[in-house]
């Protein structure tokens, strides 16, 4: 994992700035919902004040809650990436969608909860993408090939970055999502649960039956 003093972002200088200036971010008007006074001091101000006041136009209190819980959520994002890198981009995907839906959060969680599934979705797309788009070597299609199915035969014959992609792609959703969750993310199967609303044993079952088509598919394009 990278360097958490870069990678985590908890100096005053790495603070994500509000939405008015993510790129690609929608400017407002957002919807007026203040519940609590105006906040005073933002360090000091609860995670529900700070939601109220950037509702209410209050930019410095989105970087507060970026500067708050971005080390925690770059943990997360890390295991859906490959790089550093890769992680900051699931990050930004998700604060940027963060910026634009925090009117949303109704305060049935807590704040670093809803954060937390944003970061999931971002970091779950994130892999989709790479399976549509990334250029992987043989090397690599082959530690993919190893981590899904078990075994790196009887594939060796295979264009692997190819097949992968596309077998992976004819998976049902909840199939592809549990076994790229589990053996691509790394993430426990009880984890994968929650994000589903599943129980862990309906995981493990979506991902066995994704392996045996998997295996089923791939050995069919080496015929």
């Amino acid at each position: 994992m990278g360097n958490t003093d870069t990678a985590g972002g908890t100096g005053e200088d790495d603070r994500v700035p509000g939405a008015g200036t993510i790129p690609g971010a929608t400017p407002r008007p957002l919807p007026r919902r203040r519940t609590r006074p105006g906040v005073r001091g933002h360090r000091t101000a609860d995670d529900g004040s700070l939601v109220d006041a950037y509702i209410d136009g209050d930019d410095a209190a989105f970087s507060e809650i970026v500067r708050r819980h971005r080390a925690r959520l770059w943990r997360v994002a890390r295991r859906y990436a490959r790089s550093d890198d890769e992680a900051d981009d699931i990050i930004q995907d998700a604060l940027l969608r963060a910026s634009r839906h925090l009117s949303k959060f109704r305060g049935d969680s807590a704040l670093t909860t809803w954060l937390h599934r944003l970061v999931v979705n971002s970091g779950y797309d994130h892999l989709g993408v790479g399976f549509r788009r990334r250029e992987f070597t043989t090397l690599d299609a082959s530690e993919v090939a190893h981590r899904l199915l078990g075994t790196e035969e009887p594939f060796g014959q295979v264009d692997l970055s190819i097949t992968l992609r596309d077998a992976i792609g004819q998976l049902p959703e909840d199939q592809r999502q549990a076994i790229l969750l589990v053996d691509l993310a790394d993430l426990p199967v009880d984890e994968v649960a929650a994000i589903m609303k599943v129980r862990p044993g309906t995981v493990k079952s979506r991902r066995a039956r994704a392996r045996s088509t998997l295996k089923a598919l791939l050995t069919e394009s080496e015929d």
